[in-house]
């Protein structure tokens, strides 16, 4: 239509837009659109056929055609992506270092909450693999390395050394590329994006999983959430090494103490390496309490016996 009133739902094309649209794995930005007596609180950014539509409801007011705006983007929340969307440009070099040359980027996601990222391996990786990835991420956030863009030809940017595109993307001409670093990774890339890998703070990777035949998918968290769940592995890693120092032939219940402590070890967000780590000692822990138990179930048998002959 021609016109909008509160409370409509309603998409608006803008000849210019200071918005993301969702691309490239990372989510739209938010925001909102404001006009004469009223705004459009934004929640959801897309292109459709070169236009980029920006959807959302009218909160105040009412919009028709050719109406002035003015665009306000939520900076603080695109801030908080820009860092888990460079992280997924150096997971992608971590796992090359750690898993070899064939592993190929099959899909991401990023927001400002975490990063997703698939990628083509035939099987779980092991928990080494897991904390050598996790590792080389931390340590590429911990060298400060800087992180740039350039636009250029697409027939130049495809000839630089270790360039990645994304398997199965049509990429514009001239191209954006991102490098991160000297040698660390040079992707084509139109996302935002942080100056500084330091300015991503931290990296926990908290889950690897399959999705599809060869194909998996890790999750991770940067800044904030990563240093909480830092904060949770090191808590959990107290819990267990006190349950460890338990006596087993002294505390009948020690099997049900570590069975409680591995479902919310299960149900807390950490480092996944950490996670099968402490669960493994977790473990071993409940089995000990088991044979303690039946140890001293066998000891009172024999003394019924013995009682009774």
């Amino acid at each position: 239509g021609e016109s909008a009133k509160e409370g409509d739902s309603v998409g608006l094309v803008l000849d210019k837009s200071s918005f993301y649209a969702e691309a490239g794995g990372q989510d739209a930005d938010l925001g909102t659109i404001s006009f004469e007596g009223g705004e459009l609180i934004v929640n959801d950014v897309q292109v459709y056929g070169g236009y980029i539509l920006h959807s959302g409801v009218i909160s105040t007011g009412s919009v028709s055609v050719g109406a002035d705006v003015q665009c306000q983007v939520d900076y603080d929340r695109r801030r908080d992506v820009a860092p888990n969307h460079s992280m997924t440009h150096v997971l992608n070099a971590a796992l090359r270092e750690v898993l070899g040359d064939g592993v190929d980027q099959r899909g991401s996601q990023c927001n400002d909450e975490k990063l997703r990222f698939d990628f083509s391996h035939k099987s779980a990786m092991t928990v080494d693999q897991l904390r050598d990835t996790e590792v080389f991420v931390r340590e590429t956030i911990e060298k400060s390395l800087p992180v740039k863009a350039e636009v250029m030809a697409l027939a130049d940017a495809k000839a630089i050394p270790g360039v990645r595109a994304m398997f199965g993307e049509v990429y514009p001409d001239p191209v954006r590329v991102v490098r991160v670093g000297d040698d660390c990774s040079v992707e084509f890339c139109g996302g935002t994006h942080i100056s500084n890998t330091a300015e991503a703070e931290a990296f926990v990777l908290t889950e690897e999983t399959a999705v599809a035949k060869g194909i998996r998918r890790i999750s991770a968290l940067t800044r904030g959430a990563a240093a909480k769940a830092v904060a949770e592995g090191t808590e959990f890693e107290g819990k267990t090494s006190s349950l460890e120092s338990i006596n087993p032939d002294e505390t009948p219940d020690l099997d049900k103490q570590a069975g409680a402590l591995r479902k919310d070890l299960d149900a807390a967000e950490l480092s996944a390496a950490l996670k099968a780590e402490l669960r493994a000692r977790i473990e071993a822990v409940q089995k000990k309490g088991i044979e303690a138990k039946k140890r001293l179930l066998a000891g009172r048998v024999d003394k019924v016996l013995n009682t009774v002959t």
